[in-house]
């Protein structure tokens, strides 16, 4: 399934939980600009699978263990552009050196939300 601003909203729908599973691993291929999670089904032992980003402009990551500590995801969600947060921030850095940067078309960004149970989260 490919996700992207057209449809992003069905993170919200339970036609995607992931709800229990457990997020094992993240990688980013800066030179590709992908990001990619890793993670394990709550409800059949090992089975892993992976969720590709592709395109990726930021993800900011908290690892601080508010709750204690725990991998397994709580909550993956979309985030409208109202509450969108990285994707702000990213824009006022840009606008900080319009010279060196070209201003990319923020309508085509979407913001997605990763909470653990261990009230880490997970921003791309």
């Amino acid at each position: 399934m490919i996700i992207n601003k057209e449809n992003y909203q069905i993170l919200d729908t339970k036609e995607i939980n992931l709800h229990d599973d457990t997020l094992s691993s993240i990688f980013f291929d800066r030179n590709r600009k992908q990001l990619k999670v890793k993670c394990t089904k709550a409800s059949k032992q090992h089975q892993e699978y992976i969720i590709h980003f592709d395109n990726v402009i930021g993800f900011q990551i908290s690892a601080c263990d508010f709750w204690g500590a725990s991998e397994c995801i709580l909550d993956f969600q979309s985030v409208s552009h109202e509450n969108a947060i990285l994707i702000p921030n990213l824009i006022e850095e840009w606008q900080k050196t319009p010279d060196f940067i070209p201003e990319p078309d923020y309508d085509n960004f979407i913001e997605v939300l990763f909470t653990l149970t261990s009230g880490d989260r997970l921003r791309i």
